[in-house]
């Protein structure tokens, strides 16, 4: 508590969020915060970081993402 600010970027760049089409966030009741990445290509890949932050302090994760493209899975 409070409610965290929560950022996105992939690469160091700000993710754009806002009308963008191409990332959508979600929050669920329990505080789980997701991203979401609209008909993702292998151009989409990289090193995503999520950050949290409110007047109690921050936090962040980091995790390499790589989209292989529909190719690569077998249904």
């Amino acid at each position: 508590m409070p409610t965290p600010k929560v950022t996105w970027a992939r690469d160091g760049v700000d993710l754009d969020i806002t009308d963008s089409g191409k990332f959508l966030v979600m929050r669920e009741p329990e505080g789980v915060y997701k991203l979401c990445i609209h008909d993702p290509t292998p151009l989409d890949s990289g090193r995503f970081i999520v950050e949290a932050s409110n007047s109690a302090g921050k936090e962040e994760i980091r995790k390499m993402v790589r989209f292989l493209g529909k190719q690569h899975y077998k249904y």
